[in-house]
């Protein structure tokens, strides 16, 4: 029950450098997941019919006329277009040529727009291809009807870039809280490489579609890219290793660092650090226990600075018996030693 607690506290030297690394190759973890997202559609559009009718073109030109599909006719302000190809006859003479007869032939047309205002009464007169109006018209003999049309929701481009972005969002709060635990332990993971990917993506409605909702579902590929921690440590100890003091090393635990940038260079990689670190004398616990053992404490201090460069000593002994409180433990294992580091 003769027991010794010391804490020696030694010097150290703290170090903040910036190490670029291009010779480790991270290595790589991929997870695929499915997701599924959806949401009502913003986009609006104008559908609707065209009207249809029909018209008889009128020829006063002493030569036939063909008119091709598509020809414009202007009728009460509105444009409409020929369904096909039509010809006319020439204009001819009544038998006593007292007067011109037009050459006559029916033709369909439909509205060059959909619409309600296509929708016209009987006996309007339409001009042709901005011809001569006293060579070519129409007259519809009959109302010209079917125009129609209304505002309805459709699939916008800005529908499609939200749901891939709502997928993106939950495939990222899935590889933050999905990732291989023992990968993270031996790696740190390199934020600027990697990432999330989506694929296979299939909406259940096309960009334009008359719809109130869409649909997304989409592979998101998650690939982690790490670097080895002790490998990484280890560099950096051999980095510093001539900005230290003699005799002091830099133990693995005593670096911390972060990835501040990462390249691809065409699968060679290279890695900018910001690197922390605190380099110690380097004690071996058991040769400091050697030292002390059964020693008064009045000699411990003294003891210790012959070999080691101790900032503070703190002692605290624990004893059965009155006159062992000014003698440190006879045995080595029943002294209790901490080393901290200003």
């Amino acid at each position: 029950f003769h027991k010794t607690e010391i804490v020696l506290t030694l010097p150290s030297q703290s170090i903040e450098s910036t190490l670029t690394i291009d010779d480790i190759e991270p290595a790589v973890s991929t997870k695929s997941s499915s997701f599924t997202t959806s949401k009502k559609t913003t986009g609006t559009a104008e559908v609707g019919e065209s009207a249809k009718g029909e018209v008889t073109i009128h020829n006063f030109d002493s030569s036939e006329a063909t008119f091709e599909g598509g020809t414009k006719l202007i009728g009460n302000g509105l444009a409409y277009l020929l369904d096909s190809d039509t010809k006319v006859a020439s204009a001819s003479l009544t038998s006593d040529g007292s007067a011109k007869l037009p050459g006559k032939t029916k033709a369909k047309i439909t509205a060059s727009d959909i619409g309600t205002d296509f929708n016209i009464s009987s006996n309007n007169r339409f001009t042709l291809a901005n011809l001569p109006e006293a060579d070519y018209f129409a007259i519809n003999e009959e109302a010209i009807t079917g125009g129609s049309k209304k505002e309805v929701t459709t699939v916008s481009d800005e529908d499609l870039e939200i749901l891939e972005e709502n997928i993106l969002e939950k495939a990222q709060e899935l590889s933050e809280k999905e990732i291989d635990q023992d990968f993270k332990k031996k790696y740190t993971i390199v934020e600027q490489l990697g990432g999330v990917e989506l694929s296979n993506l299939i909406y259940d409605k096309e960009l334009g579609d008359e719809a109130t909702t869409l649909e997304l579902k989409a592979n998101a590929d998650i690939t982690y890219v790490g670097l080895n921690d002790s490998e990484v440590k280890k560099r950096i100890a051999e980095s510093l290793k001539d900005e230290i003091e003699d005799n002091f090393v830099i133990e693995n635990q005593n670096i911390t660092y972060s990835v501040e940038e990462a390249t691809d260079l065409g699968g060679e990689y290279e890695f900018d650090l910001e690197v922390r670190a605190r380099a110690s004398e380097k004690v071996d616990l058991s040769k400091v226990r050697e030292v002390i053992v059964r020693k008064h404490i009045n000699n411990i201090s003294d003891a210790l600075e012959e070999h080691y460069s101790v900032n503070k000593v703190e002692l605290n002994i624990m004893h059965p018996l009155p006159f062992l409180k000014n003698w440190s433990s006879i045995f080595q294992r029943n002294i209790d030693l901490k080393v901290i580091y200003d």
